[in-house]
């Protein structure tokens, strides 16, 4: 087995163990599509989870709002 293929499976495996997706006061349940707050946890529908997830990944970054729904599969482009 070379490095290259350690590095690769240690990296998946680290994605895969990361369930919890934190931001600020927020906890983000992958496995279980639950948002924790401080005043509760509340089970998100599948869109409402996309959206959250992709949000609190990249917290510094600025998405339109059609980039956003496009990605979540909420909105779709009507072609010609």
């Amino acid at each position: 087995m070379t490095l290259r293929c350690i590095r690769a499976m240690t990296r998946r495996q680290a994605e895969i163990t990361d369930t919890i997706l934190r931001f600020r006061n927020l906890s983000l349940d992958r496995a279980s599509f639950t948002l924790y707050t401080e005043k509760g946890a509340l089970r998100l529908a599948s869109k409402e989870f996309q959206l959250l997830e992709m949000l609190m990944e990249t917290p510094d970054r600025l998405f339109p709002l059609s980039a956003s729904l496009k990605k979540s599969g909420a909105m779709t482009v009507k072609q010609s």
